[in-house]
């Protein structure tokens, strides 16, 4: 069968309107990531199952493509040559266990609604991405951001999932399973394995209660190597709360003006949480440093930074050690900056930022993505869940080329 049959059989089961086939409204809906040799064959936009379980049928028998999973757009879903699903239609909240501390949602929710509705009934998921984006795409890329310093990654809180797989829907986990079991964990497979397997349908997370303080602080130095930079670490360190902090980022931010040297500010960005009175003793300590702006910080503010990162360095290294990590890579690549952004206490990623129309920038992000979920450590367990939930590798079926 040819292309132009299976877009028509496409338009018959989504609507004219929900495929979409030309290439100007494709640079609207999948944002800055697509190229010539990404092109989509099309985009579909389902509002219920049914049409998925048909969508299979049709990509089996045309035998000509196959199936991307995309959320939101903002990351890499436009890197196929297949059918991208858009999922956004599946954007409802199906249950809050406030019992049990769990939620169950479907992947096309964005996190800021999502959050709101958190907030009414004093829960909240531990970590969410840095800015906006659906459920479906911070799982998709295993989600670290705001909170990550505490909880770690969104994997860490995955109960439960519904996965249309090619053969049949399934579920894997429940909402009881605790956070910790022995054997396989089939949900933590999923986290970061961006479509591969599937599309997820819905998605059990756990919660825990709002904490009663969260407050954010922006540390920001005049230059590089100022010495005062070693006090703040040793402080940061020592804070009480330091299972609570819940984002640590560290930004070098470089300007330019005609005729002017390079200045260069080192920002750290911080958010501390947990109970009022301990909070309140940390900020204490962080407003006894000298010689630097302090003041409240909108985490958002790097959201647009994040964008363009051109190559990821993961270190596992004692606290104090990081900032000279930090200063070498800078010096090596002085014409951009770099964000530094803590896993965990003992792992930092280093982001370096480049220009918004770098191409390798962007197709660097996504081979990195690729490259930690498909490791040689984790590819014959991923190879063995393809065939049993794939077996026509319908799913991301070029990911592995």
């Amino acid at each position: 069968m040819t292309k132009e049959e299976l877009i028509s059989d496409l338009k018959d089961l989504f609507g004219e309107d929900n495929v979409i086939t030309k290439e100007s409204r494709f640079s609207q809906l999948i944002r800055e990531f697509l190229y010539p040799e990404h092109n989509p064959l099309a985009l579909v936009k389902p509002i219920e199952i049914r049409q998925l379980n048909r969508l299979l049928m049709l990509i089996k028998r045309h035998k000509i493509c196959g199936i991307t999973p995309r959320g939101f757009g903002n990351t890499f879903g436009a890197y196929s040559r297949d059918v991208i699903v858009d999922l956004t239609n599946f954007n409802e909240i199906l249950e809050i266990d406030e019992s049990r501390y769990t939620t169950t949602v479907q992947t096309g929710l964005v996190f800021n609604h999502f959050s709101e509705e958190l907030k009414k009934k004093n829960l909240k998921l531990p970590l969410a991405p840095v800015g906006n984006g659906t459920i479906g795409g911070f799982i998709a890329y295993n989600g670290f951001g705001i909170g990550s310093y505490k909880y770690g990654s969104i994997r860490n809180y995955l109960r439960g999932v519904t996965l249309l797989t090619s053969k049949k829907l399934v579920k894997l986990g429940t909402k009881n399973t605790p956070p910790f079991t022995s054997g396989y964990n089939f949900t933590d497979i999923l986290a970061g394995s961006m479509g591969f397997f599937g599309i997820i349908i819905d998605v059990t997370l756990g919660l825990i209660p709002t904490p009663e303080l969260h407050y954010d602080i922006s540390l920001t130095y005049e230059t590089i190597d100022d010495p005062n930079i070693e006090n703040c670490m040793k402080i940061l360190n020592s804070l009480k709360t330091l299972n609570s902090l819940s984002n640590l980022t560290i930004i070098t931010r470089s300007t330019k003006r005609s005729g002017e040297p390079k200045n260069i500010e080192i920002e750290f960005l911080i958010s501390l949480e947990g109970s009022t009175e301990m909070v309140q003793g940390d900020n204490e300590k962080l407003y006894s440093l000298k010689d630097i702006k302090t003041e409240g910080v909108d985490n958002l503010y790097i959201s647009d930074q994040l964008k363009y990162i051109s190559e990821n360095l993961i270190y596992s290294k004692p606290f104090l050690m990081y900032y000279n990590d930090f200063k070498e890579s800078w010096y090596k690549v002085k014409d951009y900056s770099i964000i530094g952004h803590f896993l965990s206490p003992n792992e930092c990623i280093f982001a370096i930022i480049g220009p918004s129309d770098d191409r390798d920038v962007k197709e660097r992000v996504y081979e990195c993505s690729k490259e930690a979920y498909f490791s040689k450590e984790n590819l014959p367990l991923i190879k063995k869940m393809k065939i049993l939930l794939d077996p026509h590798n319908l799913f991301q079926r070029g990911m592995l080329d």
